[in-house]
């Protein structure tokens, strides 16, 4: 309860500092910023206030340069992320601020962190993604579920952070196409979530057929229309698919039964007719 101490720095040789799931409310004093040593910090689950880039601007603070992972996830931090936060903290691996209250655009920088491997954003107020992703070969977690990006579309280059096992895009209002580039991810790409965006109506995209990794795909609520392709059930390893609350018509495709790996399967708030064929698992409708 109450706030970090702010001789904390005096603490000079600490390596990790968890904190998590306490009361701890107020700023962040800026003497953590001086910690040379610190490669670990979960902070989340309290109460925190003020911004991140108070402490975090790598222009401003001399330590954290060893900082692998950072939790903060779950407080009532606000404000946005400059062009400076964490710019100089290349060894970060694992950070994730979602679950708070911040703003703005989402820093491209964060992408060229050359040894970041989850970077989750979900459930903030960002507005904006960098209109050009820089290749990535390292990265594969992004959520960037529950924001505010409304009226924008997807940047084609995502396709360029080649490594992604789990990207989620759910519950924004993004526009336009769904990306035919994120077919580039195909060998990759595991976990698949566009659910609940303003994507123009079409077809459930032919390039999904690619995507033969995809163990989760998530199109509910993104106008889809026409028919179930019969490419679906060469996606062997799903299990999960949700096409929940489109238009997709005429009958369930037989070839839903060769999804042997299927446990969750949500087709409701269509138009389909027919009967959901026999499956390798225990699917409900």
């Amino acid at each position: 309860m109450g706030p970090l101490p702010t001789w904390i720095d005096q603490l000079s040789s600490l390596l990790n500092i968890d904190l998590s799931f306490n009361f701890l409310t107020g700023m962040l004093p800026p003497a953590l910023g001086n910690l040379q040593d610190l490669e670990g910090l979960a902070i989340d689950n309290n109460l925190f206030t003020g911004t991140l880039d108070f402490v975090f601007d790598s222009t401003v603070v001399p330590g954290l340069r060893n900082l692998q992972q950072f939790f903060c996830e779950n407080n009532q931090f606000s404000g946005g992320l400059s062009s400076n936060f964490m710019l100089k903290m290349t060894n970060l691996a694992y950070l994730d601020v979602s679950d708070n209250k911040i703003e703005g655009p989402v820093p491209s920088h964060l992408f060229e962190l050359s040894n970041l491997l989850v970077l989750d954003l979900h459930d903030n107020n960002f507005t904006s993604l960098p209109s050009t992703f820089p290749v990535n070969d390292n990265l594969w977690l992004l959520a960037l579920q529950k924001c505010d990006f409304a009226n924008i579309e997807v940047p084609s280059t995502i396709s360029n952070l080649k490594n992604l096992t789990h990207l989620d895009l759910s519950q924004n209002r993004f526009t336009g196409e769904i990306p035919s580039t994120l077919k580039e991810l195909a060998p990759k790409l595991n976990s698949l979530f566009l659910a609940q965006n303003k994507f123009s109506p079409g077809k459930i995209p032919e390039w999904l057929q690619k995507m033969t990794m995809l163990t989760e795909l998530d199109l509910k609520s993104t106008q889809r229309t026409g028919t179930i392709p019969a490419f679906i059930g060469n996606l062997s390893q799903l299990v999960l698919l949700d096409l929940d609350n489109n238009k997709l018509t005429a009958q369930i495709p037989s070839e839903l039964g060769n999804l042997a790996s299927l446990i969750y399967l949500l087709l409701n708030r269509n138009e389909l007719t027919g009967t959901i064929p026999p499956l390798g698992s225990s699917v409900g409708k």
